[in-house]
């Protein structure tokens, strides 16, 4: 099961794009603001969107508190 990541600032979707690889997860850009993300180091699909999430909220606040939603897919 993969989650679709939206952000609001389109400039910073390449850095959180590496940030996801870097962390292990496979990831693609699929808009100028969103991308798909798969967890695959994650036991099960509520594992991956806990962590995706956590993940993604912290990245976020490091980047002046940038607006992210995450929803899964499917």
């Amino acid at each position: 099961m993969g989650v679709t990541i939206e952000i609001d600032a389109p400039h910073l979707l390449p850095h959180l794009l590496d940030r996801l690889a870097a962390g292990g997860c496979v990831a693609e850009a699929v808009g100028s603001h969103t991308c798909r993300v798969f967890h695959t180091q994650a036991g099960d699909a509520v594992e991956a969107f806990r962590e995706l999430r956590f993940f993604v909220r912290a990245w976020a606040g490091g980047h002046g508190g940038v607006n992210v939603s995450l929803r899964t897919d499917g």
